[in-house]
């Protein structure tokens, strides 16, 4: 199920599954034209099939298992390496064998890792959305709505309203006081962000399984 290449293990891309005299004999590879050519070659091979690999959330975890051991050799061992992903057996390896309980920490902390870059992208993008449809995410655009209200008497207006060109590129007349509103608004808003950002980053340090790390959610307020 897997190979090694500069002493890193990693999943082949294909299964293979062929019977030989009516045995199932079950191969993993890059590249099936071997076993093609193979089963074409030889009577007694027949039922070539080739599937994908796709591994399991348990076998991405043991795979990267095998990359954490301080072994500098692990295609020597490559056959024990290959049933501790497939199915979690350590054999006789001692290398696995004393890692074992402290690998699932290791596990978790790349996953925390994982989620927390997905939770700060989260809050960028809550950050700098439009508020009331007004653009906000530049600070361009915090300075535009900043200079018109300070300048508000010089602006050409509409009935005593400023024609503003809004999120989704549609033209509204806007009074003084919505783009005023704007401003507060924004401030609360990215502390709410930054919040919800540092409350779910400590709920994912006391996660304790995968599943729980990917429930982490950033709870905004409105």
């Amino acid at each position: 199920m897997i190979k090694f290449k500069d002493n890193v293990a990693s999943f082949c891309s294909l299964k293979v599954t062929f019977k030989d005299y009516e045995e199932l004999r079950v191969q993993f590879t890059d590249d099936s034209r071997y076993f093609e050519e193979l089963v074409s070659k030889w009577g007694h091979l027949t039922d070539l099939r080739v599937f994908p690999v796709v591994p399991t959330e348990a076998q991405i975890e043991r795979l990267l298992l095998v990359n954490s051991t301080a072994d500098g050799n692990r295609e020597l061992n490559g056959s024990t390496y290959a049933d501790f992903v497939a199915i979690g057996d350590t054999g006789e390896l001692e290398t696995l064998a004393e890692f074992e309980e402290t690998y699932k920490e290791e596990v978790l902390d790349f996953y925390r890792e994982v989620k927390r870059l997905e939770l700060k992208q989260i809050r960028a993008e809550g950050t700098v959305a439009p508020i009331n449809n007004i653009q906000v995410g530049r600070e361009e655009d915090r300075e535009t709505i900043k200079g018109s209200i300070e300048n508000w008497d010089l602006l050409v207006l509409t009935e005593g309203k400023k024609a503003w060109i809004m999120a989704d590129n549609s033209v509204q007349l806007l009074t003084k006081a919505e783009l005023q509103a704007v401003e507060p608004l924004y401030a609360v808003r990215k502390d709410q962000c930054f919040n919800a950002y540092g409350i779910a980053v400590e709920e994912l340090k006391q996660a304790s399984s995968i599943e729980d790390i990917m429930n982490v959610t950033l709870q905004i307020g409105e």
